[in-house]
């Protein structure tokens, strides 16, 4: 983890996404800062191609998609929600 001079901290989530029934080890660019109270928020973003997860190009005749879309995230997590191992 990086810490930045704001106290905000970068790091980098690894897990699986499963979308469509297909499932991708995916790496996620995250900021971590301080909420309200005894709170903490998460957020980032992954760039994702329909085509890596199985799913045509959902454009129509009148509106085309981009081919890679954009997953964005911003969670506020509490001391109990974080489970440890």
């Amino acid at each position: 983890a990086v810490v930045l001079r704001d106290g905000e901290c970068k790091d980098q989530l690894k897990g699986k996404l499963k979308i469509a029934a297909k499932e991708r080890e995916v790496q996620l660019p995250i900021v971590i800062s301080k909420g309200n109270g005894d709170s903490f928020r998460v957020r980032g973003n992954l760039p994702i191609k329909w085509s890596e997860y199985g799913i045509e190009d959902p454009s129509i005749l009148i509106a085309r998609l981009n081919p890679i879309v954009t997953i964005y995230f911003d969670v506020s997590l509490l001391p109990q929600d974080l489970k440890q191992d």
